[in-house]
């Protein structure tokens, strides 16, 4: 992912305005097989099985929201990525910090103009994603998921997507 084609990555990673967003069922399978399949399959393992229901519940419903944002099938697999990347990465504060003010500097320079609109429109999803899986925001501010540069560009593309296409 990167600035460098912006335009082109972001028709791919929200989709074009004649495109049509991921089912749920994608959506759901693709967050099966990356992250949140990894951290059901764990718990499993390690006999807590109220926290793989629990984990699984989360998905689907993590899913259904996705969804319901319009999220496409490639920010569908690259959100799921970044959970499995993420899983085994608690950070402290200040460590949070530094990614959170790296991710900041950089997506300020690609988003030149439109930086705190898009910005604010990431945030305005992570409320949206916290009413239907609040373990999902738990999770990814304690990972440093909600930090990463890569995250908050889907985020922020999904807003400024939304945005346009409601003005239509």
């Amino acid at each position: 992912m990167g600035g460098e084609n912006s335009a082109s990555a972001a028709e791919l990673m929200y989709g074009n305005p004649g495109g049509d967003p991921a089912d749920g069922g994608f959506i759901d399978s693709t967050l099966e097989q990356g992250g949140y399949g990894k951290i059901a399959r764990e718990a499993r393992e390690n006999g807590d099985l109220d926290f793989a229901k629990s984990v699984d519940s989360e998905r689907r419903a993590l899913a259904g929201t996705f969804r319901e944002l319009g999220l496409s099938q490639n920010a569908a697999q690259e959100i799921s990525a970044l959970i499995g990347d993420h899983w085994d990465r608690p950070r402290d504060a200040e460590a949070k910090k530094k990614v959170l003010d790296s991710s900041f500097e950089r997506l300020s320079r690609e988003w030149k103009g439109n930086y705190e609109s898009n910005f604010q429109g990431a945030q305005e999803l992570l409320g949206v994603i916290q009413k239907a899986a609040p373990g999902f925001i738990s999770f990814a501010h304690h990972t440093g998921l909600s930090s990463n540069e890569d995250f908050l560009r889907i985020l922020g593309g999904i807003a400024k997507h939304r945005k346009a296409t409601a003005k239509k």
